[in-house]
């Protein structure tokens, strides 16, 4: 897992603070308070949820921040090949996080659970292992053999085995042994009686072996001569009717074929006598299309003489006034007849606003005070009166033009109408044509057209008798046909039908009713068969259970004994003592591989208190506790990289809070070699270091300096 950025926003000090890291070795300074522990807390905030320390979320809002802004921590990063960007808001409360652009989970938990799930991690191995507090280097090295012990237990997981050992007491205490029911032996004896019976009803069953399972067949095979019989008799009795309806359908179809005849003849008759008035209709009908022409030409001469008599005089032009002005010189007289009312109407205002002037008030023009309006007052007044007179004749010539182009236009209306009546008039004159009146009346010609109508008719009502005769003739024919099908039909079953006597049919019956009895025999001893085969099932899987439970009886004493015997192993004194001590030595061996590249003088192993002894080149050996301080921060570096080695190796990252905090001058010259291995370890592991301290002299050995006060 590699950090690119971070930024806090009203998060403790930082208002607004954005920071970029190096994949290697970062060092985080500034003096106390600027907030450097704090940049800290922001990242394990938003990659577990929690800041860690005391005290509440709310309390790690800014306290100069509006109670309308927002405070929140983001941090980008990589891991295995993926961009994460995860956001943590304190105010308002959400969360967010983005793999490779694309959103997943939405509440804290889903949050959490896909996070940590890709990170093959947990909450607390990134708080214990990827997070060194301020202080928390070396602190448990003063720790006594009993804290280091419990310490480690926790580090190691080992604290889990004590509740392994409780729950394998508890197990083993609710661990139920069954009974044996006392019904067993009973049961047994029942079973060998019920077997016992079911061999005899066997040996009954094999009397009926003739006898089919299903005697539907059987029965089926003594039942069709019985068909037969019924069947024979049934086809005689259809085939006298079908005779008799043969006979009466016969005498129906006569009778259509008569009814036929007579009314082709009477329709043959009528269409000869209609034939012979055809010149006759065609001439009556000439004469009323006649008759209908010259109704036409009087309706056409009566309203020509109605438009003659009606048309109006022809309208006299109006005479032009004398003082009328041409179209031409109009426009021009128009021009003038503006500009002396636009004259007039300037004379008005201002008139308007001089007539109360009096001696001495201001001049309403320049503002001049002793102004005299006397004179301006007979000049206007003079001035208005010629333009008046000049503009009187004027307008009079305007009105004069006005009325004449009216009446103008009302003689051009009326001139269109007059035309309008003459080419109507002229219209209808075309329309009359001389018809001659016909020879015969109208009443004549209609009753000679309605007798001849009533000929047609009766022409139709014959052809329509003529239609249902041959109808009913078909019907009748159609029917004689079905029967005569029907007749040999009835015939021809007659003939396929076998031939079967009354003794057949008896004989039938008596074996029919001697195998209902001896399959209702047999029915009785198979039910009670498989009575006995169900109670023999169950008496055996009731044996088969008891004996299955006899055999979980003994499986759950023998459990009990393997609990009992589990617990001895994990008894809470000594396991997790030795299990704290094989971790140590098999951590020891990265502790020295890293003294070795941190050129430290000694290696160490572990010993009795938990803790570490350490052997110097000159061959001496040295409790932990009783190391100088530089070496006592080298040792814990070395320790504190394998387990994030151990218990965080996918995550690549190591984060300590102010290691530095109380190494005299001496002990801070013992660190530039200490780093620059940690430098190569960085560079070879993959391992990304935070350093947070204020001690800027050893600012040269990390790849990339933050100095708080300048990003905040």
């Amino acid at each position: 897992m590699r950090i690119n950025q971070v930024r806090l926003v009203n998060f403790c000090q930082h208002r607004d603070t954005t920071v970029a890291f190096s994949p290697n070795l970062n060092l985080i300074s500034g003096p106390n308070g600027s907030g450097k522990s704090n940049l800290l807390r922001g990242m394990q905030m938003a990659l577990t949820g929690d800041a860690g320390g005391v005290g509440t979320k709310q309390e790690d809002i800014a306290q100069l921040a509006d109670p309308a802004e927002p405070s929140f921590v983001e941090i980008l990063m990589e891991h295995d090949g993926n961009r994460y960007e995860i956001t943590r808001s304190l105010r308002p409360v959400s969360n967010r996080l983005l793999i490779n652009g694309e959103r997943f989970g939405r509440t804290v938990t889903e949050i959490e659970q896909e996070l940590l799930t890709r990170l093959c991690t947990t909450k607390q191995q990134i708080a214990d292992y990827v997070f060194v507090r301020q202080r928390g280097i070396d602190s448990w090295l003063d720790k006594r053999p009993a804290d280091r012990s419990k310490e480690l237990s926790e580090l190691f997981g080992i604290s889990q085995m004590e509740k392994i050992w409780t729950a394998l007491g508890t197990a083993s205490s609710q661990l139920e042994v069954p009974e044996i029911p006392s019904d067993e032996s009973d049961m047994l004896s029942q079973l060998e009686a019920k077997q016992v019976r079911l061999s005899q009803v066997v040996l009954a069953l094999e009397l009926y072996r003739e006898v089919p399972e299903d005697i539907t067949d059987y029965l089926l095979a003594r039942s069709e001569l019985r068909q037969q019989a019924e069947a024979r008799l049934q086809v005689v009795a259809q085939l006298e009717i079908f005779h008799h309806n043969q006979a009466v359908n016969q005498q129906s179809l006569a009778t259509a074929a008569r009814v036929l005849a007579e009314a082709t003849t009477d329709h043959e008759l009528i269409c000869t006598a209609a034939e012979a008035t055809r010149e006759t209709a065609a001439a009556a009908q000439a004469g009323m299309d006649q008759w209908r022409e010259w109704n036409v030409m009087q309706a056409s001469r009566e309203a020509l003489q109605e438009a003659e008599g009606s048309l109006p005089p022809t309208p006299t032009p109006p005479d032009k006034p004398d003082t009328y002005v041409c179209d031409a010189d109009w426009s021009a007289f128009e021009a003038s007849r503006d500009l002396w009312q636009s004259s007039l109407l300037s004379l008005e205002h201002e008139w308007e606003s001089i007539k109360d002037a009096q001696q001495g008030d201001e001049c309403p023009t320049c503002g001049q005070a002793g102004y005299d309006p006397e004179p301006r007052k007979v000049e206007v007044r003079q001035r208005r009166e010629e333009i008046a007179a000049e503009l009187k004749p004027m307008l009079l010539i305007t009105s004069a033009r006005r009325e004449y182009e009216r009446e103008f236009k009302l003689y051009t209306q009326l001139l269109q109408e007059q035309e309008y009546r003459i080419a109507e008039l002229q219209r209808l004159r075309s329309a009359v044509q001389q018809v001659a009146e016909p020879s015969q009346t109208e009443a004549e010609l209609t009753v000679i057209i309605q007798e001849l109508n009533a000929l047609w008719t009766d022409v139709t009502k014959a052809e329509k008798r003529q239609a249902v005769a041959n109808a009913s003739h078909v019907a009748a024919a159609a029917v004689a046909a079905s029967d005569d099908q029907l007749v040999a039909t009835a015939e021809q079953q007659l003939a396929d039908l076998p031939v079967v006597t009354q003794h057949d049919v008896d004989t039938a019956n008596a074996e029919a009713v001697t195998m209902r009895q001896r399959h209702a025999e047999a029915s009785v001893l198979q039910e009670e068969a498989g009575v006995l085969r169900n109670s023999v099932s169950v008496s055996t899987q009731y044996l088969a259970k008891c004996t299955e439970i006899r055999t979980r009886r003994d499986r759950v004493l023998d459990s009990r004994d393997h609990l009992d015997a589990l617990r001895q192993i994990f008894h809470r004194d000594e396991l997790p003592r030795i299990v704290t001590y094989t971790y140590l030595e098999q951590m020891g061996q990265d502790i020295n591989e890293t003294l070795t590249l941190f050129e430290a003088p000694f290696q160490v192993e572990p010993d009795e208190a938990l803790g570490f002894t350490a052997t110097f080149l000159d061959g001496r050996r040295v409790s932990d506790r009783r190391l100088s301080v530089g070496e006592r921060i080298v040792l814990a570096l070395a320790f504190r990289i394998a387990v994030n080695s151990t218990f965080a190796g996918s995550l690549g990252m190591l984060l300590l809070d102010e290691p530095t905090a109380g190494l005299d001058d001496h002990n801070l010259g013992c660190l530039p070699h200490a780093l620059a291995r940690l430098r190569n370890i960085s560079e070879s592991r993959g391992l990304q270091v935070m350093f947070v301290t204020h001690e800027p002299r050893i600012s040269d050995l990390f790849d990339r300096v933050i100095n708080v006060s300048d990003v905040a």
